[in-house]
């Protein structure tokens, strides 16, 4: 575990700088998870939820008031499991359900543990120097300048085992745990609290940090509601 938490402030403040001019975005005020709306997520090392929520969302030092979201994108659910056996050791997996602006639902899964150069497996010398591949590298430079511990891994379709091109950074401090998404060279930072951000249902399944940035859906108006 690491306990710099300058450091890894200082990287998430100079992207969030970077986020807030840019207008290409949904910006959200988040909610971690907590045990009203933990049941959202089914329990389960694979249980993703499929949510039907709705919503619109810059992530601010350690515990931001606004977190984006890209534009076409209505919600997202974000799970970190540790699957380990041996306590003494973690086996962690970031789970991801993305709620596109149709209402559809597509979770995707990226396991933690494979060092981090393995980021490059399959990745052709002429997609390297592209804008996507060049930010990876960016952050990457990033965290090594900052002597800051990282994991690292592309997300891929659950079951499918059909890998993407959108990549998830995780990073440790001692109350929170930073997820850094990156897709079509957009870089995308959260924060999820390490405390009070999980259900006895969600630890059963191995979650040990759970966040959703959207807006929940509303309940329809009844006829009671409207005076009739």
């Amino acid at each position: 575990m690491i306990n710099q938490e300058t450091n890894i402030n200082n990287i998430n403040y100079n992207n969030n700088n970077n986020n807030i001019k840019d207008f290409n975005y949904n910006r959200c005020v988040p909610s971690d998870t907590t045990p009203g709306t933990a049941s959202l997520t089914p329990a389960g090392a694979d249980g993703l939820a499929s949510l039907s929520l709705d919503g619109s969302f810059v992530s601010c030092v350690g515990n931001p008031a606004e977190e984006i979201l890209p534009r076409n994108w209505r919600g997202l659910k974000i799970d970190l499991f540790d699957n380990s056996v041996n306590r003494d050791q973690t086996n962690l997996k970031l789970g991801i359900s993305v709620i596109k602006s149709d209402g559809t639902t597509q979770n995707l899964r990226a396991h933690m543990n494979s060092p981090t150069r393995y980021i490059w497996r399959g990745v052709e010398p002429v997609d390297a120097v592209n804008n996507h591949w060049t930010m990876i590298k960016e952050i990457q430079q990033e965290f090594k300048e900052s002597q800051i511990d990282y994991k690292c891994s592309k997300f891929s379709l659950p079951h499918k085992g059909k890998g993407t091109e959108i990549v998830g950074f995780l990073a440790e401090t001692d109350h929170q745990w930073l997820v850094i998404l990156v897709l079509n060279a957009k870089r995308f930072d959260y924060w999820l609290n390490k405390s009070g951000t999980t259900s006895q249902s969600q630890r059963n399944g191995n979650i040990i940090a759970s966040k959703f940035i959207g807006k929940e859906k509303q309940p329809l108006l009844s006829l009671e509601d409207l005076g009739l």
